[in-house]
């Protein structure tokens, strides 16, 4: 998978306290297939991030969640009438 921060601030970990990446804008990881990883927002500013993956046909697709180890998700907080880019 790769992965470009397109605004904002991210932050990638190869494990739960591990950083390996902390990435500006128009920057960018590579994350190997079947790594463990996760990553945060790490600035004030929203994230906003592309990313792009393969599959190979004949590879299994399994992958490592770390969700359970991590803090609780936080609710999205909508804006009306707030763009990306305003």
């Amino acid at each position: 998978q790769l992965f470009v921060v397109l605004a904002g601030q991210a932050t990638f970990y190869s494990s739960l306290h591990e950083v390996a990446a902390v990435l500006g804008q128009f920057e960018g990881i590579l994350v190997p297939r079947g790594a463990v990883y996760w990553y945060e927002k790490s600035s004030e500013e929203n994230l906003v991030l592309l990313r792009a993956a393969a599959i190979a046909q004949n590879a299994p697709h399994e992958t490592r969640r770390l969700s359970e180890q991590l803090q609780p998700a936080v609710p999205v907080e909508v804006r009306e009438g707030a763009y990306f880019g305003d």
